[in-house]
């Protein structure tokens, strides 16, 4: 067999017929990416990937977008920016995933944060950690905020779950502890666990009665991605599994009015199914599969974010594509540091 560099660079010229430059942190796992994107339940995985590498996917300033929507394109997202800088490199794609680092770099250079809006937000900067050459910035801002018991940087809507202290923030703690500052996410671990943790399900924080998936997918993510609180990651990946209905759909909302089913959480679900116990939920990760197959464009390759949608989601497009590979070879232990 040859070595993983080597094949790296055959496996990217193969998909894109360019020639892309080495990277010490490729990943070894890159070479298996190409022969595990097989799915058995209707799901084009090869058109999914076409779809997180196509230019299509970014804005003028090189940002990714939220979506692509032939009536109404997606804004320039950091979140994305900084997920696809890390899919990239879990990809073994070194020019892509640098490319990703510079756009982070010079918007942490300009802001001294990742978000959007005019706010920066806790969570976005977090993913940059691992995406930029120089995580100094966002590691010692996201530890600011975190330590203060806030979301962002300013708030404009109250109660609001992703400007919150709460459940989804357990996300951001994996790269800090790859970073030095595991004691202190361990810290931070506990104190949202045990303001969020409610009987197997996340309240998205500690004034609040209801659960939003996403963010309860997050902060199972979080533990994961810190190898801390199994206990409770199993009795959150039981509760998820509960949520699921059996066309492999997941409503938004838990104990608040629910108006979608997206697709982000079921590609979620399908990853982390894949990660705590295969064989457990193996009836959930071929339901998601199923769902998510449904869910892909036709035209595009991409997920839309709900069936009705025409909006061809980037996010969870980058988590359905790691859902694939990871439902056909669920990861070892040294894989999860590589969950997006």
């Amino acid at each position: 067999m040859s070595g993983p560099l080597e094949s790296n660079e055959n496996f990217t010229e193969t998909l894109t017929g360019r020639h892309h430059i080495d990277a010490p942190h490729i990943p070894w796992h890159a070479l298996r990416v190409s022969t595990a994107l097989q799915c058995d339940d209707g799901l084009d995985a090869q058109a999914l990937l076409n779809f997180v590498i196509s230019p299509e996917i970014f804005g003028s300033d090189r940002r990714v977008l939220s979506w692509l929507d032939p009536d109404r394109t997606g804004y320039a997202y950091d979140e994305c920016t900084a997920l696809y800088g890390r899919l990239y490199t879990w990809l073994g794609r070194a020019q892509d995933a640098i490319a990703m680092s510079n756009v982070l770099e010079r918007q942490l250079s300009e802001q001294g944060w990742l978000g959007r809006n005019d706010i920066g937000y806790a969570f976005d900067t977090a993913l940059g950690i691992d995406a930029v050459r120089e995580p100094s910035l966002p590691l010692n801002q996201v530890i600011h905020w975190l330590t203060s018991g806030v979301a962002c940087s300013r708030v404009t809507r109250p109660g609001w779950w992703s400007q919150s202290y709460g459940a989804h923030l357990l996300k951001c703690l994996p790269p800090l502890a790859r970073h030095g500052r595991r004691t202190y996410a361990i810290a931070i671990a506990d104190d949202i666990i045990e303001k969020c943790y409610d009987g197997g399900r996340f309240r998205i924080h500690a004034d609040s009665q209801a659960t939003y998936i996403h963010s309860h997918c997050y902060a199972m993510e979080g533990m994961l991605g810190l190898q801390a609180h199994p206990d409770v990651l199993l009795s959150a990946a039981d509760w998820l599994s509960a949520q699921m209905l059996p066309s492999g759909a997941l409503p938004a909302w838990v104990g608040a009015q629910n108006e979608r089913y997206p697709s982000d959480v079921v590609a979620q679900a399908v990853r982390l199914f894949s990660a705590v116990d295969p064989s457990r939920y193996s009836t959930e990760i071929e339901k998601g599969l199923q769902r998510l197959a449904e869910l892909q464009d036709p035209s595009t390759g991409g997920i839309r974010y709900t069936l009705s949608s025409r909006h061809v989601n980037t996010w969870a497009s980058a988590f359905a594509l790691q859902a694939v590979y990871w439902a056909a070879r669920p990861p070892v232990k040294s894989e999860l540091q590589w969950l997006v």
